[in-house]
């Protein structure tokens, strides 16, 4: 096993957040209308009678929306919500006062994540791959406490972990490349996934596993999941045969493609999708549609707010 290479100790994991305000990702500004001057393509609009709080869920996840949500308006007087592609920001955009909108734009910030436990009761272990007591490389492991855990974008399912002291690379302890902000991964590469997973029963349930897995596009995979599952490129799929792949407990595994001699993870295993089931890919949250965020944390950590 090996520990990623992200600056300052930041280590690329799985996360759930709790429920949580979906307005506080918005920035409001009381009594404005935003309205484009000169509607075109990248000026897009959708409009709905809906509770705030489910406005801006929809706003966040675009789920339902032919565009990608920037901001909303909200009339509280007829309980409407108008979505929008653009904000303040864009080109073409002009506000006025409005006493019966508020406007709320999303914030663009690295947000540090409220925990409800105590990070000293938890350790990040480098170096082994079995957990078994008397396993050989036990004694070698590095031990690092957590300082902090930084979440990533709504949605994404990511975080870093921020480490209170550098590790330190070892032989049994080796970085990892990041991937090009938005490159794509050609079909049929063969990519490597690692967990400590779910073995229906053949045993080394506590051994760091790999299985070679094709990757699979985002076209096929969901018609290979026949439209269950809401896959953009926010994701990334591979595997499909059966019996080899994400599992139980395997969840927030990397899933690592080789580039030469350089070792590049490209997803996170994502939960609830099936124990490697044949014809049904994994599908993996996308690292190199996060490329940018990360170094965002690498530049602007611990500056909680980024403008």
């Amino acid at each position: 096993m090996w520990m990623y290479r992200l600056i300052f100790g930041l280590f690329v994991v799985s996360y759930s957040e709790s429920r949580r305000n979906p307005l506080q990702d918005y920035l409001k500004s009381d009594g404005t209308q935003l309205v484009a001057v000169t509607p075109d393509s990248s000026h897009l609009t959708k409009s709905r009678k809906l509770s705030l709080a489910k406005c801006a869920k929809t706003c966040t996840r675009s789920k339902r929306l032919p565009f990608t949500c920037r901001s909303f308006l909200y009339d509280h007087k007829n309980r409407k919500c108008q979505w929008l592609s653009f904000d303040r920001t864009s080109s073409g955009a002009v506000s006025h006062q409005n006493l019966y909108y508020e406007l709320y734009q999303k914030k663009d910030y690295v947000r540090e994540c409220i925990v409800g436990t105590d990070l000293s009761e938890y350790r990040v272990w480098l170096g082994i791959s079995d957990l078994q007591e008397d396993a050989l490389d036990r004694s070698k492991r590095q031990e690092v406490n957590i300082a902090h855990i930084i979440c990533g974008p709504e949605g994404s399912s990511l975080a870093l972990l921020r480490l209170a002291k550098p590790a330190f690379p070892a032989d049994n302890v080796h970085t990892i490349q990041l991937p090009v902000a938005g490159c794509s991964i050609p079909e049929g590469t063969i990519c490597k996934m690692y967990g400590w997973g779910e073995t229906k029963g053949t045993g080394h349930d506590e051994v760091l596993k790999e299985v070679n897995l094709p990757i699979v596009s985002n076209d096929r995979c969901r018609e290979m999941h026949r439209g269950i599952f809401h896959i953009t490129n926010t994701k990334i799929c591979a595997g499909g045969k059966k019996n080899e792949g994400v599992c139980e407990r395997d969840y927030g595994g990397p899933l690592v493609c080789q580039d030469g001699e350089i070792r590049v993870i490209v997803g996170v295993s994502v939960h609830g999708r099936g124990c490697a089931r044949a014809n049904q890919p994994g599908i993996f949250i996308n690292v190199p549609f996060y490329t940018q965020w990360i170094y965002k944390v690498f530049k602007y950590y611990p500056n909680p707010e980024i403008a």
